[in-house]
């Protein structure tokens, strides 16, 4: 079946002048002017891509070099995504927290410590029972004001600040 150049142009999506080039190189038929053989200009062209993609591929199996390309530009798009998050700060890289929650875990211990001391204290001296009850009580408050005035978001409370 012969067909007119705009035909192919419009089936291979390209300009008139590439189907021109293409018919100097041997890769589409061409039968006279502007007039090209369908089925061989097909297969020619489709010859001619898979070439190309083989030479693109650097002498490895087309499937391959495809699954490869593929597997890279999932990867780069991975990687597209968790830089956008960590900017709008849904996600925060473990090494910037890292430092911040070790500050805030050694603030809790030794607010923990220092009760511990003073309850020690206390029994030491034999206050009694009720009145080491009221001053643990008020260490106790002492230690969870402190978490208090840690971030929502490092509590673990979902930031909602429950107790």
């Amino acid at each position: 079946m012969i067909v007119t150049g705009k035909v192919l142009q419009d089936l291979f999506s390209l300009t008139g002048a590439r189907i021109t080039q293409l018919a100097s190189d041997g890769v589409v038929v061409k039968e006279k002017r502007n007039q090209y053989w369908l089925l061989a200009s097909v297969r020619g062209y489709t010859e001619f891509l898979r070439n190309a993609l083989s030479k693109k591929a650097g002498g490895q199996d087309v499937d391959e070099y495809r699954a490869q390309k593929a597997r890279h530009m999932r990867l780069q798009a991975d990687e597209q995504e968790l830089k956008n998050r960590t900017t709008c700060r849904d996600l925060v890289l473990v090494a910037e927290m890292e430092p911040r929650l070790r500050e805030w875990a050694s603030r809790g211990v030794q607010a923990v410590d220092v009760a511990a001391g003073r309850i020690e204290e206390m029994i030491e001296s034999e206050f009694s029972i009720g009145l080491t009850y009221k001053h643990v009580r008020e260490h106790l408050h002492i230690i969870l004001r402190e978490l208090e005035s840690y971030p929502r978001d490092v509590r673990g409370d979902g930031g909602k600040g429950r107790r």
